[in-house]
């Protein structure tokens, strides 16, 4: 009978026989668990708070609109 053994991120269908020498060099019945890493997401993100507002002056006059008033 074939069993499937795991090593790493690979596997392999291996008959009954050979499943004792497989074992020894590292082989197991089930496959190895990823770890997954939380996503950083939210805190690499800049907030208002943070930046500096730079108002340059443009050096025209202060108002550019024009009313009709009489």
């Amino acid at each position: 009978m074939a069993v499937k053994m795991y090593k790493d991120k690979s596997f392999r269908m291996v008959r009954g026989l050979s499943v004792e020498a497989h074992l020894k060099d590292g082989w197991t019945f089930e496959p190895s668990k990823i770890k997954s890493t939380p996503r950083r997401g939210s805190r690499d993100r800049i907030t208002v708070k943070e930046v500096d507002v730079i108002k340059p002056d443009l050096g025209g006059p202060e108002d550019l609109i024009t009313t009709n008033e009489e």
